[in-house]
């Protein structure tokens, strides 16, 4: 949870204000990942030694959320879970892939491939309305 929260408030402010990143940030705890998992997401975890810098997770061909720690942030570990994900689904679904991209991830996504299909808002945990972008890749 502590990289989730740090990755959306370091690495979400560089598209979204403080208080917009807060609510999107806004009541991560354990049991929703829990809940997630229960309906079918699955999580694919970075770690570095003994420590998570990162994660992913999907469910069919929708990839639901990657973040990594801002502290090592740009090293190619958020390209690595990619990677991942993308063969994860490749081999059990589907030869196209769906995500909602926050702002600050449209450049991560377009840099592997992704297209744009069109802005949508999104309503945060905490409230608030936010604009992403639907993008999609065909293998």
């Amino acid at each position: 949870m502590d990289i989730h929260r740090k990755s959306i408030i370091n690495l979400g402010r560089e598209a979204y204000t403080c208080e917009e990143c807060e609510s999107w940030a806004h009541g991560l705890v354990l049991k929703g990942y829990r809940s997630a998992m229960d309906r079918g997401e699955r999580f694919i975890v970075a770690v570095s030694g003994d420590e998570i810098v990162g994660f992913s997770s999907y469910v069919h061909n929708e990839i639901v959320g990657l973040f990594v720690d801002p502290e090592k942030a740009r090293q190619g570990i958020g390209t690595q879970l990619l990677n991942k994900v993308e063969d994860d689904i490749y081999s059990e679904h589907s030869t196209l892939i769906f995500l909602d991209a926050a702002l600050s991830a449209v450049p991560f996504y377009k840099a592997h491939g992704y297209v744009e299909l069109r802005s949508e808002p999104w309503k945060t945990r905490g409230g608030k309305e936010l604009l992403s972008i639907r993008m999609s890749k065909i293998q």
